[in-house]
């Protein structure tokens, strides 16, 4: 349909990267914010969209992103004056977690250690008026086994 497709280029090694959180008090605490922890991902964010605008003429935009990117995506978001600034209009974000753990969840932690709860109080929800947000999400239903269905494993 002639879309141009810009990525943010990660590896899994890059998350090794978040462990640097882990010298940062504020980690053990779970208030963690996404500077400094996650810098490396946002400039990677930002590199992908000043090429997108470059090639496209400034947009518009639409962001697609999946499951960390999502919140990385609004953490971005929250940073720029105006969405338009990054040339972006529409957000999609497909599976990712837009809020913290319920505090008295037993037996789940935050893995974001404080970020999500730092990107819902400085950006709540549809944050932007002038951008498209579309967020989809899916649960997790766990299903009996096959062994419990009264068939082996590999039997059709």
């Amino acid at each position: 349909q002639g879309l141009r497709v810009f990525t943010v280029d990660v590896a899994r090694i890059d998350w090794a990267r978040n462990a640097a959180g882990l010298l940062d008090a504020n980690w053990w605490r779970g208030t963690l914010k996404p500077r400094p922890v996650v810098d490396w991902y946002l400039d990677k964010l930002k590199q992908a969209i000043e090429e997108a605008k470059g090639e496209t003429g400034g947009g518009p935009i639409t962001f697609l992103a999946h499951s960390a990117g999502g919140w990385l995506g609004r953490c971005y978001l929250a940073e720029v004056e105006s969405p338009s600034d990054a040339g972006v209009d529409r957000f999609v974000s497909l599976g990712s977690p837009h809020s913290p753990p319920p505090a008295d969840a037993e037996g789940t932690v935050d893995q974001t250690r404080g970020i999500l709860t730092h990107v819902n109080e400085t950006c709540p929800g549809a944050f932007h008026g002038d951008v498209a947000y579309v967020t989809i999400v899916g649960r997790c239903i766990e299903g009996s086994s096959i062994a419990e269905e009264g068939r082996s494993v590999g039997e059709k």
